[in-house]
């Protein structure tokens, strides 16, 4: 049931209500009664979005799954995972998505952009593991 539990806790740091909150309204300091776009219309679509992919939901199902199966869930941060080489550490000043090949110019790895981020997620994940046991 702890297990459960901590996944509950996990869904909620998602935090996903603050990010389907409203885009806020800019008034106009130069015609009053008028605002200034605030980019809503690309908001709301976001907000659908992130909606509909039920992150909360995915991690409460997978936790519950596991649970069952007597395994342990262990959540990453992401957090420049594509960006960091999984052969020596170096991090990139950036990598556009698209851009799908990781190529380190410090040690001169090249590998498929997502295969690397599983790579540095799951040493990231081996590493809380045995921190936690």
């Amino acid at each position: 049931m702890l297990l459960i539990e901590r996944c509950s806790a996990w869904a909620r740091a998602l935090q996903t209500g603050n990010l389907v909150r409203r885009a806020e309204p800019k008034p106009d300091p130069d015609a009053p009664g008028a605002f200034l776009p605030n980019g809503a219309a690309a908001k709301s679509g976001l907000t659908k979005s992130i909606l509909d992919a039920g992150w909360q939901t995915l991690i409460t199902l997978v936790c519950a799954k596991a649970a069952d199966a007597a395994r342990t869930v262990v959540l990453v941060n992401p957090a420049y995972t594509s960006r960091t080489c999984s052969g020596c550490g170096h991090v990139l000043a950036s990598l556009a998505l698209a851009e799908r090949e990781h190529v380190c110019p410090a040690c001169g790895v090249i590998s498929d952009r997502d295969v690397n981020a599983a790579i540095n997620i799951l040493r990231a994940g081996t590493a809380l593991r045995q921190a936690s046991a």
